[in-house]
C-alpha cells in the first residue's frame, strides 16, 4: 500500500513537472515573439501545437509570426482556421484582410473590410484599404467613394508603407 501511494505521488509529481515546462515554453515562445525573434517564437509555437493541435492561443502567435516575416500565405491560412474556430476578434479579421490584400486576393480582401466597417464604421483605414482592393480590380467609383469616406474620417496619410510596398511589390 505504502509503495502505491509513492508511485501514485511520483506520477502526479511527473505531471506537475510536464505542465510547469508547458507553460514555460509558452511564456519563452510569447517572449521570443514579443522581442521581435519570429522564427524563433515561429518553432516554439510549432512545437507547442504539435504537443496540442487545440492550442488556439498558440496558434494566434504563430499566425502573428508569420505575419511579421512578411509570410502573409501562411499567415492568412493560419487567421482562416481561427476565426473558422471562433476564436475571432477584429484583430484576426484585420490582419487576414490586409494579407488578402497583399496577395492580390482583393475580392476575399473587400469583405473581410466590409466585415470591419460593419463593425466598426468610423475606422477610416479599413476604407482606405478597401478602397485600394476596389480600385486593384478596377472598380474605381466604389474606390473613389471609400476614399472620400476614409478622409471624411480624417483618414488622410497614415498610411502602412510597408504594407503598401509589400502590395505593389507582390
Amino acid at each position: 500500500m505504502v509503495v502505491l501511494k509513492y508511485i501514485s505521488l511520483f506520477v502526479l509529481l511527473g505531471i506537475f513537472l510536464v505542465s510547469c515546462q508547458e507553460l514555460n515554453s509558452f511564456e519563452e515562445a510569447v517572449y521570443q515573439y514579443e522581442t521581435g525573434s519570429y522564427n524563433q517564437s515561429k518553432l516554439s509555437f510549432s512545437k507547442i501545437i504539435g504537443r496540442d493541435s487545440s492550442n488556439l492561443t498558440a496558434k494566434y502567435y504563430l499566425a502573428l509570426s508569420d505575419y511579421q516575416k512578411c509570410d502573409y500565405q501562411t499567415s492568412s491560412e493560419y487567421f482562416s482556421e481561427l476565426i473558422d474556430a471562433n476564436y475571432d476578434n477584429m484583430d484576426i479579421l484585420q490582419k487576414r484582410a490586409e494579407c488578402y490584400m497583399v496577395l492580390n486576393y482583393y475580392e476575399k480582401a473587400i469583405l473581410d473590410f466590409s466585415e470591419l466597417i460593419k463593425s466598426d464604421s468610423l475606422n477610416g483605414l479599413n476604407y482606405y484599404y478597401r478602397g485600394i482592393c476596389y480600385f486593384m480590380i478596377d472598380i474605381p467609383v466604389k474606390a473613389n467613394e471609400d476614399w472620400i469616406k476614409a478622409s471624411k474620417l480624417r483618414y488622410e496619410s497614415n498610411i502602412d508603407y510597408d504594407l503598401m510596398s509589400n502590395i505593389i511589390a507582390y
